[in-house]
């Protein structure tokens, strides 16, 4: 939004020029030069006014239409001063009457090469990038006119076809490879780890390809010298060449990107930078020698391109897991319970009996709000990592049938866990990605629904898949610069009722400013899935979102939702009368203690255990009761039966 009404107030402002002012010069230069100026002025407001390390477009996400009249009034004031400050130069000294405007166009220029040579070759620019480009661009242009040659507009125009041909196949295969075929693959392969759809991002995309393009041709081709032209292009197309060929015949076998940190050997990482060196001179001198150099460079270049647009347009009708996704689990009611009955389930994802002994060591106080607890500290788990425990816990499946366990459709297909507690009348709401739970029968999940949206920032979207492009196509030793997480994908997400994993700092939010209820549902079972324990590390101890937190901090804070959500519990006075069971999915795996260990924190590494803490309804203690007992979560079902009154039908009881 803020960028249609950044280049509304540049066509008004083009218009005044064409009209009030009478000058007859090229009105899409004006558009986009005066287009430029707003965009950086308002940047440099925002800076000030907001996080300066946020994208433009987020830091309106929640702005009402009044922030949109103050632009236009802010914009309708530059456009004044820069009008008044032209007509008193002119007054002053005839001959440089067209000054101003040729510094606005100068920086027009210079901003959008300098801003396109960043996003090209680094990444999306934040807010106080914008400023600092801008600043930079102010200082280049000012120059620039000041020493500006008579014969300089003849210089610019000795441009020929083929420097705009190369101009044009450049940025349209970054484009290409970057934003419209690249990030189209990775969601047409990787759908289920998305929460939002293809459709809900394709227009963002295609404006940002065209953003970078069409700016960059105008203003570019058109205002600078053809040396700078042919640079710029020559830069644009060798990258796009190298990033081609890294990721179609340099990567190798890439690793599974699992939260820890991709390596690879010094001898390999020497070997992949000197090939690119190679290769880069190789090009450089070819382009530089001949003509005919710069039309094989661009032919190459075009070839690319055209690879990638057959590409993309066989995805586009082919690939149905582009198709919007119209069920999710959303956060309706989700903390809406029962004054009778309620069975809660917090599972703290990666959570080990070891993370917590390391907390506890800490601060010995840190588990008091669990004195009504029994703490089962010998628990293991069916499977090591989450795509196996968590539909196990969803569906109680009969895994001592070995042709059962080799087949998770199985699973869902004769699974009766949920269907009955479901039938014993209660309220079923869970928290987990989609992917657990889309097999789990219709209208047996009270929130898993079509009822949902889902609001995407354009700018943050696109840094995204750039950056996943770039971790894909650029060389070994700037690679990690680029590495990406989950929690990546569900930032650029601006407004939405689905439940997102990996958002625990926004579920504690809702927790505090919200609490729960009790007035709606005779009975309540609920399962809140968490990213817990589970590294990379961004929950500080008070449970707000930290990228720089470390291990022990992001435990604690995994807690601290729970002890809020305890504290709720008894305010509604629901809390004895509530079973709430606390524990992980899984303890101890290898990306787990590859994370522990760069942390320095010392631990077993032979040894596994998920943490299990229950309280049953009418439990209290004075303090937390442990339990040393050989258990596993083959106990989970019945346990959860045995608080609802339901028969038992599996393995016992933790208490058994």
């Amino acid at each position: 939004m803020i960028y249609l009404v950044l280049l509304i107030l540049g066509l008004v402002s083009a218009l005044a020029e064409r009209f009030i002012k009478k000058h007859n010069g090229f009105l899409l230069g004006y558009v986009f030069s005066y287009s430029i100026v707003y965009f950086w002025a308002v940047s440099v407001i925002r800076a000030i006014t907001s996080n300066p390390r946020e994208y433009l477009s987020y830091s309106f996400s929640d702005k009402g239409m009044g922030a949109y009249i103050k632009i236009c009034i802010f914009a309708t004031a530059i456009y004044a001063v820069i009008t008044l400050i032209q007509l008193l130069i002119s007054k002053i000294k005839p001959d440089m009457k067209y000054f101003v405007e040729n510094i606005i166009t100068e920086f027009s220029v210079v901003f959008i090469l300098m801003y396109s040579l960043y996003v090209i070759l680094i990444g999306w620019p934040n807010i106080m990038t914008v400023v600092v480009i801008g600043v930079i661009s102010a200082i280049v242009s000012l120059i620039c006119v000041l020493i500006q040659k008579k014969d300089a507009d003849k210089e610019k125009k000795e441009k020929d076809k083929l420097d705009l041909a190369c101009l044009i196949v450049a940025l349209v295969t970054f484009d290409l490879l970057f934003i419209l075929a690249g990030p189209t693959e990775l969601m047409a392969y990787n759908a289920g780890d998305f929460v939002y759809s293809y459709a809900d991002v394709v227009l963002y995309l295609f404006m940002g390809a065209v953003f970078v393009s069409f700016f960059a041709v105008v203003l570019i081709y058109r205002y600078a010298s053809k040396i700078t032209v042919r640079l710029y292009s020559a830069v644009i197309m060798l990258y796009c060449i190298l990033c081609y060929l890294q990721s179609m015949f340099l990567n190798g076998k890439m690793m599974l990107v699992d939260g820890g940190k991709q390596r690879w050997d010094g001898k390999q990482s020497i070997i992949n930078i000197t090939v690119w060196i190679v290769i880069f001179i190789a090009l450089i001198i070819l382009s530089y020698k001949t003509k005919i150099g710069r039309k094989i460079i661009l032919a190459a270049c075009g070839y690319i391109a055209a690879i990638q647009m057959i590409t993309l347009i066989f995805m586009l009708m082919t690939a149905g897991d582009l198709r919007t996704t119209n069920k999710h689990l959303t956060q309706e009611s989700i903390f809406d319970l029962s004054k009778g009955d309620n069975v809660i389930v917090f599972i703290l994802d990666a959570y080990d009996v070891q993370m917590l002994k390391t907390v506890y060591e800490d601060d010995p106080d840190y588990l008091e709000p669990l004195h009504d607890f029994i703490y089962f500290d010998n628990m293991t788990s069916r499977y090591p990592m989450t795509d196996g425990s968590l539909p196990y816990l969803l569906t109680g499946a009969n895994l001592d049938d070995p042709l059962i366990e080799e087949d998770q459709d199985i699973w869902y297909e004769q699974a009766h866990f949920l269907d009955d507690i479901k039938e014993a009348g209660y309220d079923i709401r869970i928290l987990t990605s989609d992917e657990y739970v889309k097999k789990i029968p219709e209208g047996i999940i009270d929130n898993y629904s079509e009822d949902n949206y889902c609001r995407i920032d354009c700018e943050k979207i696109l840094e995204l898949f750039t950056r996943c492009m770039r971790y894909k196509c650029l060389p070994f030793v700037v690679k990690n610069k680029y590495g990406y997480e989950a929690y990546d994908t569900t930032n650029v997400i601006t407004d939405t009722n689905i439940y997102v994993y990996g958002t625990d700092p926004e579920i504690d939010d809702m927790i505090l400013d919200y609490g729960v209820s009790a007035n709606r549902f005779d009975k309540a079972f609920r399962i809140y899935h968490l990213y817990g324990a589970h590294s990379p590390y961004y929950l500080n101890e008070n449970a707000d979102r930290d990228y720089g937190s470390n291990a022990i901090s992001q435990w604690r804070g995994s807690l601290k939702i729970v002890y809020d959500f305890i504290d709720c519990l008894k305010e509604e006075g629901i809390y004895d009368n509530t079973t709430l069971i606390i524990m992980a999915d899984h303890g101890f795996n290898n990306t787990q203690r590859a994370s522990v260990r760069e942390e320095g924190i010392e631990f077993d590494e032979d040894r596994s255990n998920p943490i299990f803490f229950i309280k049953k309804k009418g439990m209290t203690g004075s303090v937390l009761q442990t339990d040393s007992r050989e258990t596993s979560h083959d106990k989970f079902f019945d346990t959860i039966y045995e608080s609802m009154d339901i028969p038992l039908q599996y393995y016992g009881t933790v208490f058994e």
